[in-house]
């Protein structure tokens, strides 16, 4: 038993005089493979946004709105074909001051965006091979055919995606499984090892007698893969003039001065795990590639 389909069908959007609040409200139809498949089989299927989630539309992202409810019923009594109803409402933040409407271990994770600018090595030209892979890209090197040592640096821009939630429980090892870790696999439509994950803050609180953990996550998407790239080269004694010099090495382990010989050594050097249990952010981890 299980969802065998899922179409889009209507979507539609509505602007209110109270506070400039906003909604939409978009409708799916849903096949399932048995009569006998649950409401709650409909709606968490990973095809249909789930509450929280932010507005994805076909013209528009929303972060400021959120799913706040789902609805499923039959279509003209048919068991296997259903109407999934998602609505979305503006979501407002919390005063500190006042009560929690909510308890923290059911409020909406929230997201934000930051930009890091890093220093990385120039090992070659980049623009030369396709992005991600350095097949086929030409070493910076000088005149003489000589890689620099230190290599010559650029400037990066990366993005990093901040993620605020809250839970009832803290791990001991979550500090540490939690940092310096990559995606192992392909995660929210992103190639494995391009998200590189650290838990940057943990607050205790306490709400109504009750206590809870407030998480600070980060996500870095880095699309040449959080692996590291070397240039493959030494000083070795020059067979013209055995003076000790620097020279490439190709990828038999032999010394040249052709650039297009050069040969990239790719070290994976974090931990890596599988990110499918970060069910809460998928959804905004795809918009870290578009960027």
């Amino acid at each position: 038993m299980a969802v065998t389909s899922v179409r889009q069908l209507t979507a539609r959007g509505g602007a209110f005089q109270e506070r400039n609040a906003r909604g939409y409200q978009i409708r799916y139809i849903v096949e399932t493979s048995s009569k006998l498949d649950s409401v709650n089989t409909i709606l968490t299927d990973a095809r249909l946004p789930q509450v929280g989630d932010a507005y994805f539309g076909n013209d528009r992202f929303d972060f400021g709105v959120r799913v706040v409810r789902q609805n499923a019923r039959h279509i003209g009594g048919d068991p296997k074909l259903w109407y999934v109803d998602i609505q979305y409402a503006n979501v407002q933040e919390e005063d500190p001051s006042e009560p929690w409407e909510v308890q923290p271990s059911d409020r909406i994770p929230r997201i934000s965006w930051r930009f890091d600018r890093v220093m990385l090595p120039v090992w070659g030209d980049f623009n030369d091979g396709a992005p991600g892979d350095l097949d086929g890209d030409k070493p910076m090197t000088n005149s003489k055919g000589q890689p620099f040592s230190p290599p010559i640096q650029y400037e990066v821009t990366m993005p990093v995606l901040q993620v605020r939630a809250w839970d009832t429980n803290l791990r001991t090892a979550e500090l540490a499984d939690n940092t310096d870790v990559v995606n192992s696999t392909t995660y929210g439509g992103l190639p494995d090892r391009t998200l590189k994950l650290n838990i940057t803050g943990v607050e205790e609180i306490f709400v109504e007698g009750r206590r809870y953990w407030e998480k600070h996550y980060e996500l870095a998407y880095n699309r040449r893969t959080w692996d590291r790239y070397v240039l493959d080269y030494g000083y070795f004694p020059d067979p013209a003039t055995g003076d000790i010099r620097l020279f490439l090495i190709d990828s038999g382990g032999n010394i040249t001065t052709e650039t297009t010989n050069a040969n990239y050594l790719q070290k994976r050097v974090y931990r890596e795990a599988d990110f499918s249990t970060f069910r809460f952010i998928d959804r905004y981890v795809t918009l870290l590639g578009a960027i």
